[in-house]
């Protein structure tokens, strides 16, 4: 129906798109950003960094006064950003805390987003999973 209106090609399934991988059969869509994750990790000189368990500490306010380099700094959430948004919101709580220093980060901020990328190392497998329901006519994520 679309072909009839408008210019356009069928490339199939699809299975990348934005840096976002797409895994599709059965009633379900498997999203995940592995490769994404993965230039990251590498960007960052943490490919190969020992993972962690959870994405953050409790806290991560300190009375620190040491300045971390704010480009670097806002470089690495911004990318925490795009994957929180795209496909991991297990990291929305760190990543909404740590864009409150991108104006002035210190030293335990950059701690704290080695964290978050350390967890992501240990979780890059991890994907959003949306199936049908029974019904058909609602998603369930």
């Amino acid at each position: 129906m679309l072909k009839e209106k408008f210019k356009m090609k069928d490339l199939g399934r699809l299975s990348h798109f934005l840096g976002i991988y797409f895994d599709q059969g059965g009633g379900f869509v498997k999203m995940n950003q592995k490769g994404y994750l993965r230039k990251v990790l590498e960007r960052f000189d943490m490919f190969e960094c020992k993972p962690r368990s959870t994405p953050s500490e409790q806290k991560i306010e300190s009375n620190d006064r040491d300045p971390v380099d704010p480009k670097r700094y806002r470089e690495a959430v911004g990318s925490l950003i795009y994957a929180m948004t795209c496909t991991r919101p297990d990291i929305c709580w760190i990543v909404t805390k740590l864009s409150q220093y991108l104006s002035r980060p210190m030293k335990e901020h950059w701690i704290a987003v080695k964290h978050v990328l350390r967890y992501l190392k240990g979780t890059l497998d991890y994907a959003l999973c949306y199936r049908k329901c029974a019904d058909g006519l609602n998603l369930i994520g």
